[in-house]
């Protein structure tokens, strides 16, 4: 379905512009729609190839070989990115760092996470809020922990078992609105757990959720209580 009806509209768009002779800013406006649906269909199959990856990663199929990747940067990394967007719709982004905690993944990975977790957080989140990371070692267990907070929304109570869910949409005006096809948070939750990690969500409906990622701390790495 997620397949198909883009490519539904994306057909329909060129067949009206065949259907009879056009202007030159029509062919121009119809061949613009076609080119942003286009975009949208080569970024929902980029997502889909992330997630059979992260499958592949999981069943111990075509593991990459990694190195140790500092976690804060990573973090950075995203929240530049998507700073000009959080800061058009007057979102604050908060780092809270733990000093120089590391694991053992692809960094790449690691910014698609951070950047998905953070997406999802603006994207709920009212004029004038903040969407704050923090990073920590766990005390007593040899894990990072990332939890991304905003003070938005908030999801409902029967949504939450299925945040993670893939093409799952709790919002659906709201999804179609920002373009959401509901694989964001589904990328986290695989490619988290390929790294032998979990992913979990609170949330209250007015007062906003909490994202929380734990992964293995890097060889090396020591927690508090070691």
């Amino acid at each position: 379905h997620e397949l198909k009806t883009p490519v539904a509209i994306q057909k329909s768009t060129l067949q009206l512009l065949l259907h009879k002779p056009r202007s030159n800013e029509e062919y121009k406006a119809g061949l613009d729609q076609c080119l942003r649906d286009t975009e949208r269909l080569e970024d929902l199959l980029q997502r889909m190839l992330r997630l059979a990856r992260a499958d592949q990663w999981a069943a111990g199929d075509a593991q990459p070989d990694l190195a140790p990747q500092l976690v804060a940067g990573s973090c950075e990394d995203s929240i530049a990115g998507l700073k000009p967007w959080a800061d058009s719709r007057n979102v604050a982004l908060r780092l809270v760092p733990d000093g120089d905690v590391r694991v053992l993944a692809d960094a790449d990975d690691l910014r698609i996470i951070w950047a998905n977790l953070l997406q999802n957080a603006i994207q709920y989140s009212p004029n004038g809020g903040t969407v704050t990371v923090k990073i920590e070692r766990e005390t007593g267990a040899s894990q990072a922990v990332v939890s991304v907070a905003d003070n938005g929304y908030g999801i409902a109570p029967d949504h939450l078992p299925r945040v993670f869910d893939r093409f799952f949409r709790g919002d659906r005006s709201r999804s179609r609105e920002t373009g959401g096809v509901g694989l964001g948070l589904a990328i986290v939750k695989a490619l988290v757990e390929a790294y032998g990690g979990n992913v979990s969500v609170t949330s209250e409906p007015g007062r906003g959720s909490t994202f929380t990622v734990r992964l293995p701390l890097a060889p090396g790495e020591t927690s508090p209580s070691s």
